[in-house]
């Protein structure tokens, strides 16, 4: 990732930043994303302007359970979208 490579227009760069190997991987990603269908997630009360309440968000979230969050309160018996 570090070796000078020929742009779109055949210029030759060298970036020596992290941004390089970022930006292959996410033209790697954008490949594929399309075709992941639609995101589940498990839905998460937290009300509008509130404070102090994120932590049970942050913690699932960092556990790699993903958290939708609402706003409003909805009585459903669905846990996932």
């Amino acid at each position: 990732m570090m070796k000078p490579v020929a742009d779109k227009t055949g210029k030759m760069v060298s970036p020596t930043t992290i941004a390089r190997a970022a930006g292959y991987t996410f033209e790697t990603i954008d490949r594929f994303l399309g075709q992941l269908g639609k995101p589940m997630g498990v839905k998460s009360y937290k009300p509008f302007h509130s404070t102090g309440e994120e932590f049970l968000q942050n913690y699932m979230g960092m556990i790699g359970v993903p958290m939708i969050l609402f706003h409003n309160f909805r009585r459903t018996n669905r846990l996932f979208f």
